[in-house]
């Protein structure tokens, strides 16, 4: 007899629209105010995080999100105004600025999304973060 079962006998198979449902109720549940078992900061953030990039591989509406923010931060990257702005630039900044203020975790589940966008327009150690974090949720929804 095998006690191991991979993920997907395990979960019966969430796909990866069922794993981003699953991960922004929880996003929603988990930072309301007054509720019995709530996130913290860190906790809200890295939730976040993995549900964009999951979001973002759904795709159909759950990649919404993940087009309007890529947009947006076009539009910061692309204006001369501002000089070589880069994504790495925006990277970097979301980071120090989700560290350096203190933000409630409702908020941090929003720049968790916006981070994980960010991150993967950046590529590089950025990109390499979210085909992690992919991968991982990939192999828990099949």
């Amino acid at each position: 007899m095998y006690i191991a079962a991979d993920s997907a006998v395990f979960v019966g198979g969430l796909g990866a629209g069922g794993l981003a449902l699953v991960l922004a109720v929880a996003a929603i549940l988990g930072t309301r105010k007054g509720g019995n078992h709530g996130l913290g900061g860190g906790a809200a953030l890295a939730l976040a995080l993995v549900a964009g990039v999951v979001a973002m591989g759904a795709g159909k509406v759950w990649g919404a999100p993940d087009d309007l923010i890529s947009r947006a931060l076009k539009g910061v990257v692309g204006v001369d105004a501002l000089g070589q702005v880069t994504y790495a630039a925006v990277s970097i900044l979301l980071v120090i600025i989700v560290y350096f203020v203190r933000w409630s975790p409702r908020a941090l589940v929003w720049f968790g999304l916006v981070m994980a966008t960010a991150f993967s327009l950046t590529g590089g150690i950025w990109g390499q973060l979210t085909s992690v974090v992919a991968d991982l949720a990939v192999g828990a929804a099949a």
